[in-house]
């Protein structure tokens, strides 16, 4: 008579069917969080004179808002992929980081262009709750990308002439890579 013995364990070939958190995806979230204050203290300075001593809190504001996001920002491009489900997490970062950086009105816009051109990158593929929870980051981080365009802060750039050459997926590191 033969004994049944499992060789590998229970469930173990079945789909996730709760979130845990990995080092990117705990970071990315907060990072949203962030990307709120940051909004928000950006729409707080938008219309008054800065300089005012008056309104020297809200600037301090808005600056340590900046200061969080960057520090997120730095902290996930400099952490290492746990799951696949990271990598767009990672990729939304990179945008999000270019957006911040663009020097003029046209890079800003290519930039977001890349979110329609390339969606499929900002997107977890498969119906687990992996995949569910990450696109719901995402889908977050879009909404606050779409409001961070808006603000007087990076819409009041001037466009530079010499600021010309295409932004493609390649160069934000979007490409998929093995």
């Amino acid at each position: 008579m033969a004994i049944v013995t499992r060789s590998t364990p229970h469930l173990a070939d079945k789909a996730p069917t709760k979130f845990t958190h990995t080092p990117i995806s705990s970071l990315f979230s907060k990072l949203v969080v962030a990307l709120t204050g940051f909004i928000e203290a950006e729409r707080d300075i938008e219309d008054v004179d800065i300089w005012e001593p008056a309104f020297a809190i809200w600037l301090s504001t808005a600056e340590q808002a900046q200061t969080r996001v960057t520090t997120l920002i730095s902290a996930i491009r400099a952490t290492a992929p746990a799951r696949l489900a990271d990598r767009p997490l990672q990729r939304m970062t990179l945008l999000i980081d270019g957006i911040l950086q663009a020097e003029s009105q046209h890079g800003l816009r290519q930039h977001y262009q890349l979110l329609e051109r390339f969606g499929p990158l900002f997107q977890v593929e498969g119906n687990d709750v992996v995949a569910y929870r990450a696109n719901q980051l995402l889908q977050a981080a879009r909404q606050r990308v779409d409001d961070m365009v808006d603000l007087e802060c990076l819409s009041d750039m001037e466009d530079c002439p010499a600021y010309g050459a295409p932004v493609g997926p390649e160069i934000c590191g979007l490409t998929l890579r093995a």
